[in-house]
């Protein structure tokens, strides 16, 4: 598998469990850091003069849930992840 990124530093918190369908998890947090110049290699220049937006997308599926779950942040009005104008803007503070 091709990485996108050579170095990242990331690390999840399940409050719940991890691959039990048969139980509810409450929530999930994640914290990532991407060295921007890996970030401004694939891109443009991550500074003030170049506008960078994300989106937080979650696919959750199993065997107890009827339809599959899908949450975003920010919300999309569909779940559609190609939908750039909706995505929140990067706010760069020095």
């Amino acid at each position: 598998m091709k990485h996108f990124m050579n170095t990242y530093i990331g690390e999840a918190k399940v409050y719940g469990t991890v691959n039990k369908s048969n139980d509810q998890d409450t929530h999930w947090v994640a914290e990532i850091a991407i060295p921007l110049k890996e970030l401004a290699a694939k891109g443009v220049p991550f500074d003030e003069n170049n506008p960078w937006s994300i989106l937080i997308a979650r696919y959750n599926y199993g065997n107890n849930l009827r339809d599959i779950q899908y949450s975003t942040f920010p919300r999309l009005p569909v779940i559609n992840y190609h939908l750039i104008e909706y995505y929140a803007p990067i706010k760069i503070v020095k």
